[in-house]
């Protein structure tokens, strides 16, 4: 029999399954630095698509560093193959 954690895991897909294997908490939304460490894709690749629109993601008010994304929002952007560069 699987344990009641195994079954989680099999559950968890996308950004959530990549950020717990890197070793980071399971939350709704992580950072870009966050995302970066469990995805192996570049901050300076995930900025470029947040400020082209492409990324969606959260600042709250009155707040200049502190950007979030959510785990859907980047799932969605992910499985969309977006991809950045000269000529695609």
């Amino acid at each position: 029999t699987r344990t009641r954690e195994e079954e989680t895991m099999e559950k968890l897909q996308g950004l959530r399954a990549m950020a717990i294997d890197a070793g980071l908490q399971d939350k709704p939304m992580y950072s870009v630095a966050e995302i970066e460490k469990a995805t192996g894709i570049s901050r300076s690749t995930l900025n470029r698509e947040r400020y082209a629109g492409r990324l969606r993601y959260f600042r709250p008010p009155g707040m200049e560093r502190f950007v979030r994304i959510r785990c859907e929002w980047f799932d969605e952007w992910f499985n969309a193959g977006t991809c950045g560069g000269e000529g695609e």
